[in-house]
């Protein structure tokens, strides 16, 4: 039993649990006021590429004022609802919680999956997000990297191809911390040449629901 949201984490594990259990593989997605119809119709498509079967349950997380309070821990509260349901399924069906725990610390182990919470910066007091462009010396490139990457302003990093060398993400307080960011921090790393921000003016779409290419899961 996967608990599948569509993301690419319970994808991978839906599609592996498929592969190895066959028709005894069995996906849930909870289903409540919280979760956009768009997401679940997503996973449906997903569940029945990968051939799995697949059940939606509804969940009650709106029922509980710690998740409504939308407080940076209200993953946590969303996820201890699901699991709770699920729980009582997998013991209808003869599965009891210490085997589903030791297979998910297993898959953990590998390097399979991961289970993490991830918080909204803007409710957690930052107001100032911006994609910042880096231009760096050739020569430079790997250390000068490695110095942004240092950077705990910067959430997410990339080399690419192009007019730039870099893109980095990074997240403020205010318009005054990213100019220091910009000014001092940046500007200080050998080799950086260049830079151009792009200030984020509406976050429209995050979303962690890439599917699996049409290779199996063990790259075969």
């Amino acid at each position: 039993m996967v608990a599948f949201s569509g993301g690419v984490d319970s994808t991978f594990v839906a599609a592996v649990s498929r592969d190895v259990l066959g028709e005894r593989a069995l996906a849930i997605t909870g289903v409540s006021p919280s979760i956009p119809p768009s997401e679940v119709e997503e996973a449906k498509a997903l569940a029945r590429k990968i051939g799995i079967a697949h059940e939606l349950i509804d969940t009650r997380e709106m029922d509980d004022p710690d998740y409504v309070k939308n407080n940076p821990d209200r993953c946590f509260h969303c996820k201890d609802e699901l699991y709770g349901r699920l729980t009582a399924i997998a013991r209808e069906l003869g599965l009891s919680e210490a085997a589903v725990r030791q297979r998910v610390a297993r898959l953990q182990a590998a390097g399979v999956m991961q289970v993490v919470a991830v918080a909204d910066p803007m409710t957690l007091g930052y107001k100032t997000m911006a994609m910042v462009a880096i231009s760096v010396d050739g020569r430079s490139l790997r250390q000068a990297a490695e110095a942004v990457r240092r950077l705990p302003e910067v959430s997410y990093l990339v080399l690419t191809a192009g007019s730039f060398d870099m893109l980095a993400e990074v997240v403020c307080e205010d318009n005054d911390h990213l100019l220091r960011l910009l000014s001092e921090d940046l500007a200080a790393i050998e080799g950086v040449r260049e830079t151009e921000t792009f200030m984020y003016l509406r976050l429209l779409k995050e979303a962690y629901t890439w599917s699996l290419t049409e290779a199996s899961p063990n790259g075969a």
